[in-house]
């Protein structure tokens, strides 16, 4: 009985082996090659930036300068390189992905060309949309093809809750994103891109030098029959140099069981970039090396809206006789991004708000209706208006006379980068 269970075991073993060796290059291509995703154990559905754009296409919303990142993974018996071109607009940020895939095996898919295309939109400042096109050619034994459809979303909470000494629980988010499609070819198996993502993210310690989250995905692929599960922890040192760690099991990538990775953040003027590396464990002793660059050109508004304010009036007597009823304060607002909001405020002697105007609020989910939401999907990102002038004619927030005395006003107005 012992020898039927070890012959068995044996041929089980083999079955798996022989199927890991077919599905070696579709594996590459579904693990994918940012040294950022790689490092930290093939997370990253709730990440942002182009350095996760091919695992969640809502990933790209946040960038706000064009951005360009190049990709190597191999140094062994592949080569795995990939360039992202990803340029933002008032309706949203648009780009693509070029990648290509060779692998030294006379089993299953030696060669791949994937490209995808792709947009993404913040709806609000918490909540991102991404919606992607993918096709695939390749090789194996045959040609082999692949076109599907990709959505994904991410979901940024502000929660914040400090425990002792540094440790808490800190912005958790939400992100999930999925590629469905159609195989087909002379080896379509081999072919199939279609694959659902599900994770969550958060921080669990900061202080004043370092940070450190935690990320956890789980994906449905191989025909939604495989589900690994991937961790990944990142450090990063004075908002400038990362480390990470991370993993997954099952092996349902072939390799990527564990990985560790390094980056490193350089800002200047007109640019940014981020160098990044990834050792990825494959089989045994063997290890995979991936090294990529990414960078965002322009620079970027630092600088608060230009602000005007005038008053036609010094004095105001509201007793409606015709004379100085109202001061008439004329507001001119210009800035180089977007205005988010404003806030203009009657404070009396003391400085207690007496009366507010202000934008209205439009980023709150609470207030987002779903005709609302869709009409934000196609819409594009327009500054709030701020009017010409208020007017204050002497009353209060509940429409009462003030009494006499020396009345201030304030202004505060704000771009989309917080600047103010």
């Amino acid at each position: 009985m012992r020898r039927y269970s070890i012959i068995a075991l044996l041929f089980f073993i083999s079955l798996t082996a022989a199927a890991d060796a077919e599905r070696a290059g579709q594996n590459l291509l579904l693990y994918g090659n940012s040294p950022a995703v790689a490092g930290s154990g093939g997370t990253g559905v709730t990440g942002s930036g182009i350095q996760y754009f091919g695992l969640n296409p809502a990933a790209a919303s946040t960038i706000e300068r064009p951005a360009m990142s190049l990709y190597y993974g191999g140094f062994g018996d592949y080569i795995d390189p990939s360039l992202t071109l990803l340029f933002p607009s008032s309706y949203g940020v648009f780009g693509g992905s070029m990648r290509m895939m060779r692998v030294d095996s006379d089993k299953g898919l030696s060669d791949g060309y994937r490209l995808r295309g792709g947009a993404a939109k913040q709806i609000t400042d918490r909540l991102s949309l991404g919606a992607s096109l993918d096709l695939l050619y390749g090789k194996a034994g045959g040609s082999c093809f692949y076109a599907g459809a990709g959505l994904g979303a991410t979901y940024r909470t502000a929660y914040e809750k400090s425990f002792k000494k540094g440790f808490g629980f800190y912005r958790p988010a939400l992100g999930i994103s999925g590629t469905a499609g159609v195989p087909f070819g002379s080896h379509s198996a081999n072919s199939d891109m279609s694959r659902a993502t599900i994770g969550y993210s958060f921080g669990f310690y900061r202080d004043s030098l370092l940070a450190v989250s935690f990320r956890n995905d789980i994906s449905a692929m191989h025909g939604y029959g495989s589900f690994p599960v991937s961790w990944g922890l990142e450090s990063v040192f004075a908002d400038a140099y990362s480390v990470r760690i991370g993993g997954s099991y099952p092996a349902a990538y072939t390799y990527g069981d564990l990985s560790c990775g390094l980056g490193a953040r350089f800002d200047a003027q007109y640019f940014s970039a981020t160098l990044d590396y990834a050792l990825v464990h494959k089989r045994g002793s063997e290890f995979v090396h991936y090294l990529g660059v990414s960078a965002e050109f322009g620079e970027l508004d630092r600088d608060p809206p230009i602000a005007i304010v005038r008053s036609n009036e010094l004095y105001i007597s509201p007793n409606h006789d015709g004379t100085q009823d109202y001061a008439l304060i004329t507001l001119d607002v210009s800035d180089r991004s977007r205005i988010k909001g404003w806030r203009f405020q009657i404070l009396d002697p003391n400085g207690a708000v007496m009366k507010e105007f202000k934008a209205p609020t439009r980023d709150v989910e609470e207030d987002l209706s779903v005709k609302e939401f869709f009409r934000r999907i196609v819409s594009s990102r327009e500054s709030i208006v701020v009017p010409d002038a208020v007017m204050w004619d002497g009353t209060d927030a509940n429409g009462a006379v003030v009494s006499d005395g020396r009345y201030r006003y304030s202004f505060m107005t704000w771009d989309e980068r917080d600047n103010y």
